[in-house]
């Protein structure tokens, strides 16, 4: 499959209709449409400009990149900038916003090409970007990570975004969300290495969980759970973490190793991941996004 400029640009312009249940969210949100709007403008800006300096433009000074394992953003594009005949665009199809409108992420298809050769076969894949609102209120994209999978028949779909969480945090714990998030994360690490990883994630996933994986689209719902069960010795240490000022939302990454099975010794696969986290009503913490990052 070869796709053209006429194409890439109908991609890029893509303007999804929203579902009804989206179009209140985004309409009534004000943060969630900025920040699906500043992912938008990235992703133009990296038409327009060229990908290296839409990166270098859109990463929070202390953005990390995942290359495939997790990088300071811009000391690593100055040193490895990326091909300037590179064309690569996306389409977020999912977007999530913390209550105090300061954190977010947004997630959905990319395709890569080349500029200068027209008959070059395009990359496919899905990425992540976690967003924070800066101080003067713009959007810097604090995490981008991807994975690759061959091309997607169904093309992007319309934006998707869930009900808002309701949970409200007591004043008393605003000094310790990020510790309870990694704390979620390390007792989260222990269950999958005592009971399998499917059952220790189904336990805790948010509803509208999604797995990416390097070679396979989105996983959600039973997909994602079959997908874990085949894959029972998932282990990893979370290094560090980020969440939002209301502690709603937050991240995790760190190292992984895949274990020929569970309780064993010998690894199948290792790299770093990245989780995201979201608070249920009753402020318990539940699995939003679960990616994968190995080293080839």
């Amino acid at each position: 499959m070869r796709i053209r400029a006429p194409v890439l640009a109908v991609l890029l312009g893509c303007a999804c209709a929203l579902p009804a249940t989206a179009q209140d969210r985004v309409r009534t949100d004000t943060a969630l449409a900025s920040m699906v709007a500043a992912e938008r403008a990235f992703a133009q800006n990296s038409v327009r400009h060229g990908t290296q300096a839409a990166f270098l433009a859109h990463m929070a000074a202390n953005g990390i990149l995942y290359r495939p394992r997790a990088v300071m953003a811009h000391p690593y594009l100055r040193a490895r900038p990326m091909a300037a005949d590179l064309a690569l665009i996306w389409e977020p199809v999912f977007a999530d916003m913390s209550a105090a409108g300061d954190l977010g992420y947004t997630t959905g298809p990319w395709i890569g090409t080349s500029r200068a050769h027209q008959d070059v076969d395009p990359t496919f894949g899905e990425y992540l970007t976690i967003w924070r609102r800066q101080g003067d209120g713009t959007w810097k994209a604090e995490l981008d990570a991807a994975i690759a999978h061959s091309a997607d028949p169904i093309g992007p779909t319309p934006l998707k975004v869930p009900a808002p969480a309701g949970w409200s945090r007591p004043a008393s714990q605003s000094k310790t969300a990020l510790a309870s998030l990694l704390a979620a994360d390390s007792a989260l690490a222990a269950a999958a290495s005592k009971e399998g990883a499917a059952s220790a994630f189904r336990k805790r996933a948010a509803r509208h969980m999604r797995l990416l994986r390097n070679g396979r689209f989105p996983l959600m719902a039973d997909s994602a759970t079959s997908f874990l069960r085949a894959t029972p010795g998932y282990t990893w240490k979370p290094a560090a973490g980020a969440v939002s000022r209301s502690g709603d939302i937050g991240y995790t990454y760190g190292p992984y190793v895949l274990l020929t099975a569970l309780g064993s010794r010998e690894a199948t696969e290792s790299g770093d991941y990245v989780r995201i986290w979201r608070r249920n009503r009753a402020g318990e913490w539940q699995i939003a996004f679960d990616m994968t990052s190995p080293v080839p």
